[in-house]
C-alpha cells in the first residue's frame, strides 16, 4: 500500500483520488489538505490515463498476428510449394502456431503459443502439486489424474465412469493410470 501523499504524513494511504486514480491519502483531511498542490496535476493525469487505458483496449481488440503458414514455427522449416505439407502438419487453430512433422514428435517444439492448451486441446488447468512441493508438504498432494477432451484421444483410454479430478475438481473421464 503505498503512502500518503499529503506533505510530512507518513500513514499508509488506502484512499485514491478519484480523478487521477494515481495519488493516495490516509484520511479526506490530507487529501483536502493537499488539493491544491495536487489538482494542478489531477487533470493531466487523469487525461493521461485515460489516454492509456484507451490505447490497451484498442490494442486488446486487435487480432494476434499469426506466424507465417508456410514456415514450420518451431523450427522455421520453410514449406516447399511442391511439398505435400498440409497434412504433414499440426496448426493450432487458436494461435496459428504451424509445427511441421518433425516438431510435433519432438517435445521441446510441438507446444503453441495458447496458455491453457496444446493445439486446441485444452490441458486440465491445475498444475501438479508435486511440483511446487518443499520438503514439507503444504496442502494436497498431486493426484496424478489428466483429463483431455475424449474427442481428442482412443476411448479405450479413459476410465469407465466419470468421477471427480485430483486436481481440479471437476466430474470427468480421467485416463487409465496406465496412460499416464
Amino acid at each position: 500500500m503505498p503512502l500518503c501523499e499529503a506533505d510530512g504524513c507518513l500513514n499508509q494511504g488506502n484512499l485514491r483520488c478519484s480523478g487521477c486514480k494515481y495519488a493516495f491519502y490516509c484520511s479526506e483531511k490530507c487529501q483536502k489538505a493537499e488539493w491544491r498542490i495536487h489538482k494542478k496535476g489531477c487533470a493531466m493525469n487523469k487525461i493521461l490515463r485515460e489516454m492509456q487505458e484507451k490505447a490497451e483496449e484498442e490494442e486488446a481488440r486487435k487480432p494476434l498476428k499469426r506466424p507465417p503458414n508456410n514456415h514450420c514455427t518451431g523450427c522455421n522449416h520453410k514449406f516447399q510449394d511442391d511439398e505435400d505439407w498440409e497434412e504433414d502438419r499440426d496448426e493450432c487453430p487458436d494461435c496459428g502456431y504451424i509445427a511441421c512433422e518433425s516438431c510435433v514428435s519432438d517435445t521441446s517444439n510441438g507446444s503453441c503459443y495458447c496458455q491453457n492448451s496444446n493445439f486446441g486441446v485444452p490441458y486440465c488447468v491445475m498444475s501438479p502439486r508435486w511440483y511446487h512441493m518443499s520438503s514439507a508438504p503444504r496442502g494436497r498432494v498431486y493426484r496424478g489424474d489428466r483429463h483431455p477432451p475424449a474427442e481428442y484421444e482412443d476411448p479405450d483410454v479413459y476410465e469407465d465412469k466419470p468421477r471427480k479430478c485430483g486436481n481440479c475438481s471437476k466430474i470427468v473421464l480421467c485416463l487409465k493410470k496406465e496412460f499416464l
